[in-house]
């Protein structure tokens, strides 16, 4: 037999469907044609060869809409629809495109061959899956929650199924739907009309200063520079320039004391080279002590003992001589001894021996030659030792530089101020349009404005912020006065509640299903009412035992899965059904009335349930409070059968008494209950469902509500997870959700009295923290205010064999609990510590003695009083590379001092500390000094209250804002400190989609996958994932983003030029992941050259290009990151603009080769910035002879003549030449001049209605055509 898995091509297979479609017997609807497995991977084939086709168009094809509604049947899961489209096809879930592309050809469809038109706010997904009926995975909700109760209730009314009445139950629901959709329209509707009018209400209330704003705004000018120029504080140039003439004279004065140094160093080591010369000269061997021998010789001493010498050996030479010697003796032995005077003198120098045999007088000479330069030595070398010390001080005279080469850090510091002064100053030329004066007088008016506006926002009172203020002024002219506005208010509040209140009854059996079956279910007509007949039809066959389902109009796998939900469960909850009726017929006939507690209404009720009665009597239900009878109603009678009627459920509000008396009077018989209230010292308890505990014994397991009387204390604190006021006659008590799961007992203080509850389990020994600071912990040790906490234990013998023992500050104290006030419960005991030790501060150990043994023992460190305050409840994530602040208030009843803090700023105002911290860091680190009796130090470490979050189970908690591709998306976790209520919601984006929590030990778990199919269609880059709790002291949070789409952050660009060949590194980081990039970079100095592709491989974050100079010349170029997508609907590439994302605008070359290609070729003008609007000149001018010049230090001014053509085509000089400009190397400016002036300073102007650039006053009759332009457009002139 012919089928779809004969088919071998996508139009074939249009083909068999569009038969299959025309036979149909349902018609209108896909979800009626049947496929197999092997039907559905065939068409699946089909359809991936087709979509992979650059020419697949997006026109209409039944297979493609078949194959889409049997995805949504088989796999749709909590908003999770077009993953299993792309896994089913093979199909990488980057090709986001596709989705529009199959849902269009859906949408298509459906108009062509006229089939049932879903419309919802998901285009595409909910009409694909209306189609399909009900999905796989909610049927058994669909058999269980709609079609059973109908059934059941048919059935007990004695009724057959009837199409008509299916029909008009359908018709019910979805009237009801309606009215449910209009309330929801009317109050979205009044609540916008709420916030605008108190928009308006501060509007009015502000007005003059909101006034005054605009103005000042209007006289804002915006920009680059002034943002930069603003960034740096008033009075920073002076400052600077101070600071370099500082630098300067510092600078000068070590140069000179240098040079100094430098000049004496090469005098000594001139000196040096005499002295060694001599030295060598005059001596066999030279040394230091030889040194002090020659300066303490008195050479004219030796002189005149030489020429003694001399004279004398003359006289007693030869036989003469010998007999000079014998008659003239003692002259003789007299020149003996001035030889031995001469040669002791000589004793500490090892003078060559040729002196003492010749006394050559030229000796003596050079000897005091050498004694002269080693004293000019001597005074060198204590000159150059002041000069080193001059300069030593002279550089420890100067902070932030060493002393190692304190010449050279100064000049490189000096370098720095002038770089620093230049920038600024080229900055204030830039804003002067070319004249610094003027660029000065500029910044100080902008930053005088900008002043003047932040002190009249600072005015204003608003909760709105000012920009919304601003963007809502014209309602001060849509209303007349504040007062009206206030009436108005008062009224929409009115209407507000009265919708409100109306609709407090309303139900929708529609909530039963999930939102694409109940789209099929509103909208589908009589398609859907005949499949929730035929649905009811199949379940009465099969109740009463006909399997055979041909006769039912169903598709095969819903009656298949029926049949299954019937076997398994269907069959079960019917017949546990009917006991439960047949029960309440024959064995409790009457139903004892409920008391019940609503938390929204805040108040608690009384429920009369429903009761069966034989005939039509008189029902009269009373309500005694105390003695005081409040309430007496006849209730309403319904007939269900031709023998039995029944009561309607009433329902009514009780106040707060000890007991309260029902009575229920059906004819004339009279039934009573007695139910237990509360009074001053007892509590009332409720389940999670909220009816009445009326006999508490032990605690549930999971958790219960307790009504108490208001400013009741609850311990631990911890376990407290909703609290809030009730209302009316109930308004001096509070209703409290107690959470138990990880709890077993608790204690709840009253009055001064304390009441203990706990499981019924053994409870081992532990503390009740009442008192405990929750989030504080010294090094370690929890940690408790004011005094000890509670102690609960199981007294498994007499109390009297029970002691306790406090070990602190060097003391031990030991109590038995023989005749001590003790609260018990059966088995527990709960102890006091406090009142049994007092006044313990600092570290005390806690110790349980039963008997002679230790049974337990804990640390426990007190505070003799701390209030702990933060200014917010909660803090949201930080966002990365931003400081986020919060203030710790601390105040104590007893003299405090903090100390020793790192990384917060502490601040004391009278009793109040105020601790100023980063609420990035986990916790707050405090050293506590009290002034008691003695002083205690306090070790103390606080949590900060905020939000974590992670992915996966296994992961470090984060507590800054990140992102999550969307790929990736699975369960986000939250925790939050355990004082809050966890009752939250997470909002994808701008409430676009709300899903609900799964709480589970603490933490808040959300299952992002329900969102997915809205994060594809929202179709945004980053989706902000916000978490809303239900305490209104807590504004909503931004946790993280969902990332759509690959972006690029951190680019660096490097460029060199090696052998010739323009060498490219590019490197950045990946936000998310993409196949098929490139990088493009797209020539802007030359609009005329293409753009130059390059692929990027797969799994890296950076590249390489290496390609000839002629191919890349230098110049300005947009550097772009992309993805080469075979799916987009136009192939053209196009240049994308500035600030397209992914996009960065970079500079090609040097500043050496760039400035050399100015002065070298000049400049085209190409057109002029007029306020943003690009005008063209349309006339040829260009800059040419370049040079450069500068006004100040660091300026690079360029200076050249602009040129023209006559009208006869000569090239002519304009009027005023040369003109300056600043060709600055970066990307904001390097095609556009910042300024063009000619000699005499003054600006130029183009005229557009003459063509002409001109610097003089002149056009005056062109008025407006004439421009003084923002920024001058140019292009380096290629020669």
């Amino acid at each position: 037999m012919y089928g779809v898995i004969d088919c071998a091509s996508l139009e074939e297979s249009d083909r068999y469907f569009e038969n299959l479609l025309n036979q149909s017997s349902v018609k209108g609807i896909l979800g009626y044609i049947e496929l197999n497995n092997d039907e559905i991977s065939h068409i699946a084939d089909l359809i991936s060869k087709e979509v992979i086709k650059s020419s697949f168009e997006n026109s209409e094809s039944l297979t493609v809409s078949i194959f889409l509604v049997w995805m949504g049947i088989l796999y749709y899961k909590d908003g999770d629809f077009w993953s299993h489209v792309y896994d089913i096809l093979n199909i990488s879930s980057d090709k986001i495109q596709l989705q529009k592309c199959l849902g269009e050809i859906f949408l298509k469809t459906v108009k062509k061959y006229k089939l049932i038109v879903f419309k919802d706010k998901l285009r595409y997904i909910m009409p694909i899956l209306a189609h399909g009926f009900i999905p796989n995975y909610y049927l058994n909700d669909y058999f269980s929650n709609i079609i059973l109760r109908i059934y059941r209730e048919r059935e007990e009314a004695g009724l057959n199924i009837n199409f008509d009445e299916i029909r008009h139950i359908v018709s019910n629901w979805r009237k009801e739907y309606r009215l449910y959709v209009e309330k929801e329209d009317m109050i979205r509707s009044l609540d916008e009309k709420e916030e605008e009018l108190l928009i308006a209400k501060d509007v009015f209330l502000n007005f003059k200063k909101l006034y005054d704003l605009i103005k000042l705004r209007r006289l804002i000018k915006k920009s680059h520079d002034i943002k930069d120029l603003l960034q740096i504080p008033d009075g920073w140039l002076d400052e600077k320039e101070a600071e370099r003439k500082r630098l300067t004279m510092k600078l000068d004065e070590l140069r000179g004391i240098y040079k100094k140094r430098i000049d004496l160093e090469n005098k000594c080591k001139e000196l040096d080279n005499q002295i060694n010369i001599i030295e060598n000269e005059l001596f066999d061997y030279f040394d230091d002590k030889s040194i002090n021998a020659v300066l303490n010789i008195s050479f004219d001493d030796v002189r005149n003992l030489v020429r003694s010498i001399k004279n004398n050996e003359k006289k007693f030479l030869g036989f003469i001589g010998l007999i000079f010697r014998i008659f003239m003796h003692k002259e003789y032995m007299m020149m003996n001894d001035n030889k031995r005077r001469l040669a002791n003198m000589f004793k500490n120098l090892s003078i060559k021996d040729d002196f003492f045999k010749t006394l050559d007088e030229r000796y003596i000479d050079r000897l005091i030659y050498l004694q002269d330069l080693l004293k000019k030595k001597k005074i060198f070398e204590a000159t150059f030792k002041e000069i080193v010390e001059t300069e030593r001080e002279a550089a420890a005279s100067i902070s932030d530089v060493s002393t190692d080469n304190v010449v050279t850090e100064l000049e490189k510091k000096l370098e720095e101020v002038n770089n620093e002064i230049a920038t600024y100053k080229k900055n204030l030329v830039i804003l002067g349009k070319g004249r610094l004066e003027d660029g000065k007088e500029e910044l100080d008016k902008q930053r005088n404005l900008r002043n003047k506006v932040k002190s009249i926002k600072s005015e204003i009172v608003s909760y709105y912020d000012v920009k919304i203020l601003l963007k809502n002024l014209p309602l001060k002219l849509k209303y007349s006065n504040v007062d009206e506005v206030e009436k108005e208010l008062e009224k929409v509040r009115e209407k507000k509640k009265k919708i409100e209140d109306k609709s407090k009854n309303y139900t929708n059996p529609l909530y039963f299903i999930n939102e694409s079956s109940r789209v099929f279910i509103c909208q589908g007509g009589d398609v859907a009412d005949q499949f929730i007949f035929e649905s009811l039809l199949l379940i009465q066959n099969l109740e009463n035992g006909k399997e055979d389902t041909i006769d039912i109009l169903l598709p095969t796998r819903i009656k298949k899965s029926m049949i299954d939900w019937w076997h398994e469960s269907g069959k079960a909850l019917l017949t546990d059904e009917r006991k439960r009726k047949e029960k309440e017929v024959t064995r409790v006939p009457i139903h004892k009335p409920s008391v019940e507690l609503d938390t929204i209404n805040r108040e608690i009720t009384v429920c009369v349930p429903q009761q069966s009665i034989e005939n039509h009597v008189n029902a009269i239900f009373t309500l005694c409070e105390e003695n005081d009878k409040r309430i007496e109603v006849k209730l309403d009678i319904r007939k269900i059968n031709d023998k039995q009627y029944c009561t309607l459920p009433a329902r009514f509000n009780v106040g707060p008494f000890k007991h309260y008396n029902f009575k229920l009077s059906i004819d004339d018989k009279i039934f009573e209950w007695k139910v237990n209230g509360i009074d001053d010292d007892k509590f009332m308890f409720f389940t999670n469902e909220k009816y009445l505990i009326e006999n508490l014994l032990y605690l549930p397991d999971d958790g219960l509500y307790v009504v108490a009387p208001k400013g009741c204390k609850f311990i631990p604190n911890e376990i407290v997870k909703e609290r809030e006021r009730m209302s009316g006659d109930w308004s001096s008590y509070e209703f409290v959700y107690i959470d138990l799961e990880e709890n077993d007992a608790f204690v709840i203080e009253s009055k001064g009295r304390q009441y203990i509850y706990k499981k019924k389990i053994n409870i081992n020994p532990h503390l009740l923290n009442g008192n405990v600071i929750d989030g504080a912990y010294s090094e370690g040790i929890m940690v408790c205010n004011g005094e000890l906490p509670d102690l609960v234990f199981p007294a498994i013998d007499d109390i009297s064999y029970y002691g306790l023992r406090f070990d602190y500050q060097g003391n031990t104290t030991f109590k038995s609990l023989e005749g001590l006030d003790i609260t018990g419960n059966g088995s527990a005991v709960l102890i006091n510590l406090s009142a049994i030790c007092h006044d313990v501060y600092g570290k005390c150990k806690v110790s349980l003695i039963y008997k002679e043994n230790v049974i337990w023992t804990d640390d426990i460190v007190v505070l003799p009083d701390l209030n702990i305050l933060f200014d917010k409840k909660l803090y949201p994530p930080y966002e990365s590379g931003k400081r986020q602040l919060g203030i710790l208030y601390l105040s104590s009843k007893y003299p405090l001092k903090v100390l020793n803090y790192a990384d917060i700023s502490v601040k004391s105002e009278g009793e109040k500390i105020y601790v100023e911290f980063d609420t990035s860091n986990e916790k707050i680190d405090l050293l506590l000094q009290y002034f008691l009796d003695t002083k205690i130090d306090i070790y103390l470490s606080i949590d900060i209250p905020k939000v974590y979050w992670r992915t996966n189970s296994g992961e470090k908690w984060q507590s800054s804002i990140g992102e999550i591709w969307f790929e990736d998306i699975g369960d986000l976790y939250i925790k939050i400190p355990q004082s809050i209520y966890p009752k939250a919601k997470l909002i994808l984006d701008d409430n676009v989609q709300t899903i609900a929590p799964n709480v589970r030990k603490g933490e808040i778990i959300f299952d992002l996958r329900k969102l997915s199919d809205s994060i594809r269609s929202l179709n945004k880059i980053l989706q902000d994932l916000v978490i809303s709790f239900e305490d209104k002291d807590i504004s909503p949070i931004l946790i993280c983003r969902i990332r759509l789409y690959w972006q690029v952050k951190d680019v660096t660009f490097n460029a060199m030029i090696y052998n010739g060949r323009r060498i490219i590194k590019i490197k950045w980081s990946d936000l998310g992941r993409e196949s098929n990039r490139v990088i493009r970079l797209w020539p802007l100095s030359e609009e005329d050259r293409g753009m130059i592709q390059y692929n990027i491989a797969n799994g890296t974050s950076q590249i390489e290009i290496s390609d000839d100079i002629k191919n890349l010349p230098a110049g300005l170029y947009r550097l772009q990151f992309d993805v080469d997508d075979p799916w987009s609907d136009d192939n053209e590439v196009l240049l994308p603009n500035k600030d397209h994302e992914n996009c960065l605008d970079v500079i090609l070359g040097d500043k050496d080769e760039i400035l050399q290609n100015v002065i070298k070729n000049g400049l085209d003008i190409i057109a002029f910035d007029a306020g943003g609007e690009k005008i063209i000149s349309e006339r040829k001018y260009w800059i040419d002879d370049i040079k450069m010049y500068s006004e100040f230090e660091g300026e690079e001014r360029l200076t050249g003549n602009i040129y023209t053509f006559d009208d006869n085509g000569n090239i002519i000089s304009v009027e005023y030449n040369p003109a300056s400009f600043y060709f600055i190397l970066d990307p904001k400016y390097f095609t556009k001049l910042p300024f063009l002036i000619d000699k005499d300073k003054d600006g130029y102007t183009y005229c557009k209605r003459c063509k002409v650039l001109f610097s003089e006053i002149a056009h005056l009759e062109c008025k407006d055509n004439v421009i003084l332009p923002d920024g001058i457009f140019v292009n380096i002139r290629r020669v």
